[in-house]
């Protein structure tokens, strides 16, 4: 576009059309358009300037042309809403019906032949009267309509606009995504499946609907702070729960993503189980297991009975749950949100932990974390009905808020009260806080934040003699207000009151003399409730528990400062704009001369304004901090600076990273004009003040003119960008720049070149172009491809620089930093910047040094190919064994055998488990190198190996001559992979080729348990702190395999060496190559193929065949024993010299009273005895010969964890004095012909492992 015409358009010029218009001028250049399409009329349309409209013909084609959004001029007036061009716009269409004050318009439909241009639609599926009713930009188009009803049913959602409280406004669902991902379906599923590998799946939208029946009320389960929870049924006959957040829920697409991808890792029979979920436009639905008995609290506070043994059950159930999360589980989990409501009850009254949208990972030594956002139930008073006036209060009033373990104890206490005595949660906190009367507040009365923080009452401002309901600090000495309701008409005293009108929520505050002087005027809420947060923030929400919507609150109608978390812009989707005015003066809070507003077109940026003429102009966002405030970097400890840009919000805010150092802090306007960031110091008791510009002379708006740049270490300050010259020389001279600069040469379009500005703030951007994608010099070339683009730079600076800026037209308000600002390209003509030569230098050594590279990357991977060819001949090379099936058969039938099949598109079939080629693993281990042996056991061979990136693994390689062969190697890989536990080895991939079967698991820096037990150079490095936590660590795993993994597991191999140990001596239970899998109701099993390592089997499965859980007590038991000893247990008798084996040992000496003998003599006396007296108790507890009389891996972790426990004396432990059996090796198995008792051990027929 010429930029004279460009110019013209923006400031209005008319003139310019009419003189153009006399002159003859070719109507093609009125057509020219900017690089986003923009014609004069979408520019003058955008700036305001009807008259340009009313000098183009009606029927003339700019006002048809559509602009890269889909825009015409008409749909930028309306977003724009300037009343003369809505009513403009009304008119052209000429056929709005308007009979009286009842009559409805048309629809648009019936209309379309006579308003043709009001039914162009944009790219996103809206005419310009949908634009102008979301809006709210109707006020003069349509004065005495009453009512406006329209539906158009779009390609992707319907609109409906409807007439609220005397304005036109659009409801209009949204997907609130935020900056990580992008804002449709499809790239949500795709983070989903980039990030979750589980076995979650997506399910088809359309198929949901049909289970819920449409999501019908007769469906509706519940509703939580999330939204409303359906239940449905698929094709298939399986129920489920569906999960569908509330278009208006405090909650959004973070909580969604953190439960959807937090409890799909989480594998515990008592926390709910999440099937998938549902992602399709702006609908994000979670698809859960169905629970028939419904949540706790249903059973609990709404007349349902409940007796003492369910009762009992759902406290250790929900315990068990929360000890895998906060010290189990592979991460370190806090809820954050326990309470009832939120645990639900299976077929059989199981407790499930849920709802995980509010959850927290911490890392795995971290004990407490600190959150300036507090979520959760807020627990109050709780009142017996039973009991008139006895009371059990429960307060939380801390100032700062902590999310940590110790927390959810204090949560599952609650529980356990409630469970226990039935205790309803009549009053919580926040209804404590808020009055559900009609009087909020009058004369000296206040409403109080629950820790106490804000205060909400009248106040009377220095010596004035006016009052205000306004909130400040609590605690500050010195009353700090920050929100003041009725700044513009005070009351003449305290008798004002503070009133909730009627059912429907509406806040007005009244005079003495009754007259109302201001309102909420929100939209009506049932059950209304009105609390003040810890944030500073009044809100109106509706009175239940969980809802987290607010209706109204004082966030949107800030006053003159800013606090954390509140924001300074544009909702686009409800036209409300956020801004900061000041004080008339410091004890006058009537609305002042400044004003910090947002401006939320081109590219975005921050303007204080001094009553209508712009003062300072912070620059855009560049990604870190604004362009034009380099101070925010030195203010930046301790605070996060926020800048949001969205489809339908804009915004910029704080937020504090440590409350304990910041307690209280604001950003604010002073009635002077000062910007400043004030934060309390509560060692001085005084508020730290940080001075925002502006501060100089440079900071002034437009010091300089168009092109000029300010410095503050020049003299004079003012200079023009070179290629230009001072426009007004005089002035110029005696320090007058606001005129700006002019250009020497005229420009050459594509001849041009640009020239490099360091570290400036960038120009005035309210017209510029802006795309996210484009790198730098892409950005160049779009530039220089236009002749009115006049600069262009990165949209942002973080991370080397992303995204392109252009600007069109003049370069306002520019200057010069020392230290900080952006790099801005310039464009001149070819003849003002020289540097021909230097130019054609570069180009010559970057393409020597691009060839160079090109050469040595050929010759590199020429290497790396000749290397692989001959780790492939040695694997072809090497002997084949009896497992030449295909790799994808052999992969299907391991991966998949066990796994139920749901409608819908499955996400990773293996769960958390990558395929490696033959290659790779070649190459990690040294090609299998002796160097890289690790050990070998009954599987075959494990060997240390390093990946290219650097991960080191253990890769366990089936030996082809081994006993064990396919279904163990399924076996293990089917199991290990669905298990998640801390003390459990972790599988991290596996690799199927031909004739090799590998499992890739992660590297234990200390290897196997046997190796540091019955070593005796490194048995001293075991000190009794570690066996101990060695020995709890085991027991839990136990306890998780047996009881609280989604199925009940059978390990039938424990044994040191399957005892794993990383860099810090935690116990990794592994080798599940031998493992058993039992229904939920099953307790034993009977197999003919006895398999295991002799001295840890039980008599009853060596001798009979039968195993169960007790079978793995009574190995843990003999592992316990030798962990205390450091002595193994040789089988069932040590032959060799005719001595009893260890727990014939352990036994005698316990009986004896002589138990401490037994103590490993490298630990000398460095451990307790009545610990370790009380782990050899628990050990020959474990390794008695009758089953019934060992206990559960529960009661082991109880007895192991509980000083004070009373324990039972163990019986006689069940070994056996016989024979030693041919040929018998530390690992075997055999066959068995028939029963044995224990004095008929025979075993034949081994295989070894």
């Amino acid at each position: 576009m010429d930029p004279s015409l460009y110019k013209a358009a923006r400031s209005g010029d008319v003139g310019f059309l009419r003189k153009n218009k006399d002159a003859d001028v070719p109507d093609d250049l009125l057509h020219q358009k900017t690089p986003m399409d923009n014609n004069i009329l979408h520019i003058a349309a955008e700036f305001k300037h009807m008259d340009f409209f009313k000098q183009i013909p009606p029927q003339s084609p700019l006002f048809w042309a559509t602009n890269n959004k889909g825009e015409t001029p008409l749909h930028v007036d309306a977003r724009v809403g300037c009343d003369e061009g809505v009513e403009f716009l009304i008119n052209h269409a000429k056929k709005l019906r308007v009979d009286d004050e009842e009559s409805e318009l048309t629809t648009y439909a019936e209309t379309h032949d006579e308003m043709p241009l009001l039914q162009m639609q944009n790219s996103e599926m809206d005419t310009a009267l949908h634009i102008a009713a979301r809006y709210d930009h109707f006020s003069a188009g349509i004065k005495g309509v009453t009512a406006l009803h329209a539906i158009v049913t779009c390609t992707s959602k319907t609109i409906h606009v409807t007439r609220k409280w005397g304005n036109i406004k659009v409801t209009r669902k949204f997907i609130e995504l935020n900056d990580t991902i992008g804002n449709s379906s499809d790239t949500l599923q795709e983070y989903i499946r980039q990030h979750d590998r589980s076995e979650l799946l997506i399910y088809n939208f359309d198929n949901i609907l049909l289970a819920t029946n449409n999501f019908s009320i007769t469906n509706k389960l519940g509703e939580g702070g999330f939204g409303p929870v359906n239940k449905g049924k698929l094709q298939e006959g399986k129920e489920i729960a569906v999960k569908r957040p509330s278009s208006s829920s405090g909650q959004g697409i973070e909580e969604f993503k953190n439960e959807m991808l937090l409890i799909s890792k989480l594998q515990h029979k008592n926390l709910v189980r999440i099937m998938g979920c549902s992602v399709q436009d702006d609908e994000k639905l979670l698809i859960y297991k169905f629970m028939p008995n419904g949540s706790l609290d249903t059973l609990l506070f709404r007349g349902a009975v409940l007796d003492w043994g369910r009762r009992l059950k759902s406290i250790p159930g929900a315990a068990r749950g929360l000890l895998y999360l906060h010290h189990d589980s592979c991460l370190k989990v806090i809820h954050r949100d326990l309470k009832v409501s939120n645990i639900l009850l299976d077929e059989n009254m199981n407790p499930k932990i849920s709802d995980f949208g509010l959850a927290r990972i911490v890392q795995g030594t971290q004990s407490l974390a600190n959150t300036h956002k507090v979520v959760g139930a807020i627990l109050g008073i709780c009142k017996r009905p039973q009991v008139k006036y006895k009371k059990i209060i429960l307060i939380i009033k801390k100032k700062k808020m902590r999310a940590l373990t110790k927390q959810q104890s204090l949560f599952f206490t609650i529980l356990c009260l409630n469970s226990l005595l039935t205790l309803s949660p009549i009053a919580s906190l926040e209804d404590d806080l808020s009055f559900t009367p009609d009087v909020l507040v009058e004369g000296n009365m206040t409403i109080v934040s629950p820790c106490e923080v804000f205060e909400l009452g009248f106040f009377k401002p220095g010596n004035t003699s006016g009052w205000y309901l306004g909130i400040w600090y609590k605690n500050v000495q010195n009353r700090t207000v920050v929100w003041v309701a009725n700044r513009d008409t005070p009351l003449s005293n305290s008798s004002g009151a503070l009133l909730m009108t009627g059912d429907h929520g509406n806040i007005v505050l009244l005079d003495p003399s009754g007259n109302v002087t201001w309102s909420s005027n929100h939209t009506e809420v049932l059950r209304p409730n009105v609390l003040l947060l810890d944030t500073g923030n009044l809100v109106i929400k509706e009175g239940t528990e969980n809802s987290q919507t607010f209706f109204w609150q004082s966030f949107d109608y800030p006053t003159h400062i800013l606090l954390p978390d509140m924001k300074l812009g544009w909702n686009l989707s409800t036209g409300l704009n956020r801004y900061l005015t000041s004080w008339k003066s410091s004890e006058d809070p009537s609305t002042g001369d400044f004003s910090i507003k947002l401006d939320y077109r081109g590219f975005p940026e921050i303007f204080l304004w001094h009553k209508h003429v712009k003062n300072f102009r912070t620059g855009p966002w560049n990604g870190m901090i604004f362009s034009g405030v380099p101070e925010m970097c030195a203010s930046k400890h301790g605070v996060d600076f926020n800048f949001v840009t969205k489809k339908d919000e804009v915004y910029y805010s704080f937020s504090l990273q440590n409350k304990l150092e910041l307690e209280y802090s604001g950003l604010t306007v002073s009635p002077n004009g000062d910007v400043q960031q004030i934060t309390w110091v509560e060692n001085t008791k005084m508020w730290n003040i940080f001075q925002y510009p502006p501060k100089d002379q440079c900071d002034s708006y437009g010091e300089c003119g168009p092109f000029g740049i300010c410095d503050t270490n020049a003299s004079p300050v003012c200079k023009c960008v070179r290629g230009f010259q001072p426009k007004n020389l005089e002035a110029w001279n005696l320090g007058n720049g606001f005129d700006g600069c002019v250009r020497k040469r005229e420009l050459k379009c594509l001849k041009d070149k640009f020239l490099r500005l360091r570290s400036v703030k960038l120009p005035e951007s309210g017209g510029a172009f802006v795309d996210g994608d484009m790198s730098l010099e892409a950005c160049k070339e779009k530039c220089l491809e236009n002749c009115s683009c006049t600069a262009y730079c990165n949209m942002e600076i973080s991370n080397g620089g992303r995204g392109c800026v252009m600007w069109f037209g003049e370069l306002m308000d520019m200057r010069v930093y020392a230290d900080g600002g952006q790099d801005l390209y310039v464009r001149l003509a070819r003849s003002e910047i020289g540097g021909d030569g230097k130019e054609k230098l570069a180009i010559i050594i970057v393409v020597a040094i691009v060839g160079l590279v090109i050469l040595l990357a050929g010759l590199g991977f020429y290497i790396v190919w000749k290397r692989n060819l001959r780790i492939s001949h040695n694997a072809r090379t090497q002997p084949k064994g009896p497992y030449g099936r295909s790799q994808v058969l052999l992969l299907n039938e391991v991966v998949f055998t066990s796994k139920d099949f749901y409608s819908g598109e499955r996400i990773n079939d293996e769960p958390e488990l990558a395929l490696i080629d033959f290659s790779t693993v070649a190459v990690a281990t040294n090609n299998f190198s002796d160097e890289n042996l690790l050990g070998e056991g009954g599987f075959g061979y494990v060997y240390k190996g390093t990946l290219t990136e650097g991960q080191e693994i253990a890769v366990k390689r089936l030996s082809k001559n081994s006993g064990q062969g396919t279904e163990e190697f399924k076996n293990e890989l089917k199991l290990i992979a669905r298990l998640q536990h801390i003390n459990l080895v972790r599988l991290l991939a596996c690799c199927i080729d031909k004739d090799e079967q590998m499992l890739i698991y992660e590297y234990m820096e200390n290897k196997s348990l046997d190796a540091f037990l019955f070593s005796r150079e490194k048995r001293s490095t075991l000190d009794w702190q570690k066996r101990y936590n060695i020995i709890c660590g085991i027991a839990r795993g136990l306890v998780y395999l047996h009881q609280d993994s989604r199925f009940r597991i059978i390990h039938r191999d424990l044994k040191a060496s399957n005892i794993l140990l990383d860099g810090e001596f935690t116990p990794k239970i592994s080798d599940f190559g031998m493992a058993r899998i039992f229904g939920k109701d099953q307790n034993e099993s009977h197999t003919r193929r006895v398999v295991g390592t002799y001295g840890y089997m039980s008599p009853e499965y060596a001798m009979d065949g039968f195993f169960s859980t007790k079978s793995d007590v009574f190995s843990f038991g003999v592992l316990v024993l030798e962990i205390i000893s450091g002595k193994k247990n040789k089988g069932f008798f040590n032959y060799s010299d005719n001595k009893p084996n260890l727990l014939d040992c352990a036994w005698k000496q316990w009986k004896e009273g002589k138990g401490l003998e037994m103590v490993d003599s490298s630990l000398g006396n460095s451990y307790c005895p009545s610990e370790v007296l009380r782990c050899i108790q628990v050990g020959l507890l474990c390794v008695q010969e009758h089953v019934v009389d060992r206990p559960t891996m529960s009661s082991v972790v109880f007895m192991l964890s509980s000083p004070d426990a009373k324990m039972p004396q163990p019986k006689t432990p069940g070994f056996c004095l016989g024979r030693n059996p041919a040929g018998q090796t530390d690992s075997s198995s055999s066959k068995l012909e028939g029963s044995r008792t224990i004095d008929q051990v025979t075993i034949a027929a081994l295989d070894g492992r």
